[in-house]
Order: structure tokens, then C-alpha cells, then sequence
């Protein structure tokens, strides 16, 4: 209820202009902080974003599913708007991809395998889309990790230590 709540108080203080992006996470140092399974990420994750997003719409969080069992709460502050076209959840795994599909959330790509790969992806995620909604999906929102600076070999000096680190630090978190 808390993220929920959360999220209807940013819609109303940035005017409905805020994108909702989203992500199940499946770094073991995560889970294990929260104290929580890895087992039902993906359907704690799924059960629960459906929940917010209807939430968005209705005011009221509720849910009755295999993982997530929500008894009915107004949400406060009252939604100013739905989430509709402003949901979008990371997706690095086809299940994840599907999973947003069916929700109807854009993608936000991180390149993090071969692009030919990533296109395989985008096509399944399209084709999922298509049976549950109407219309075009959203267009995916791609992030890249960059270093600007003046000096050209400066920039490429730092972007591959800094860099490099960060894809090290993922690599050992996950």
C-alpha cells in the first residue's frame, strides 16, 4: 500500500507528468536483505504491480491472488490519474518481457546482451502485447550508460574505468 500511496502523491506533485518504471530485481543480495524468496519474485512482483496499476485507476487497493492478498484500501491520496501509457518495467529476461506485455507497460531497455538478441526479445514482447491489448505498445525507453567531457581521451579515459566499474559491480551483485 505504501508504493501505492507513494506513487499517487508524486503523480499529484509533479502534475501526471512522471513515468512509472518498474522492476522485479533479481540480485540475491536484495532478496536476502529483505528477507524475502526469490521463488515468488515473479509472482509477488506481477500480482502486485497489477494491484497498484488498477489501484491508480480506482483509488482502491485491492488484490486476491496466489501471492499478494490485499484487502480492500483507500488510496490517499486519491489518484489524479492512471498510469495508463506512463508504466514502464525493466525487462532484461523474455519472462519479464511477457509479464509487461500482459500489463500493458512499455519496456525500458538496458542493453545488457547483443542487440540481435534484445530485437528477439522486443519481437516476442510485441506479439504478447498484441494478444492482450489493442492498439501499438508503448515505445520501449533505452538507457546507455555515457561520459561527456571536453577533452575526447579524458572521456574515454574515465567512461572505461567508471564504466567498467559499474558492469563489474553488477556482474558481482547479480
Amino acid at each position: 500500500t505504501r508504493v501505492a500511496g507513494e506513487i499517487s502523491m508524486l503523480d499529484h506533485l509533479c502534475g501526471g507528468r512522471f513515468i512509472a518504471g518498474i522492476g522485479r530485481g533479481l540480485g540475491r543480495l536484495e532478496f536476502e536483505g529483505l528477507g524475502a524468496s526469490m521463488d515468488t519474485s515473479r509472482a509477488v512482483f506481477s500480482e502486485g504491480i497489477a494491484m497498484i496499476d488498477k489501484a491508480m485507476e480506482t483509488g482502491t487497493l485491492s488484490f486476491k491472488g496466489e501471492a499478494v492478498v490485499q484487502p480492500p484500501r483507500s488510496l490517499r491520496p486519491h489518484p489524479r490519474s492512471s498510469l495508463a501509457g506512463r508504466l514502464y518495467a525493466s525487462a532484461v529476461s523474455p519472462e519479464s518481457a511477457a509479464a509487461a506485455a500482459r500489463l500493458g507497460a512499455g519496456i525500458l531497455l538496458n542493453p545488457q546482451k547483443p542487440w540481435p538478441a534484445i530485437a528477439e526479445d522486443m519481437a516476442a514482447y510485441r506479439d504478447e502485447f498484441a494478444r492482450h491489448h489493442e492498439g501499438r505498445p508503448p515505445r520501449p525507453i533505452t538507457s546507455c550508460q555515457v561520459y561527456v567531457h571536453e577533452d575526447a581521451a579524458v572521456a574515454e579515459e574515465v567512461a572505461r574505468r567508471e564504466i567498467g566499474r559499474y558492469y563489474a559491480s553488477v556482474m558481482a551483485h547479480y
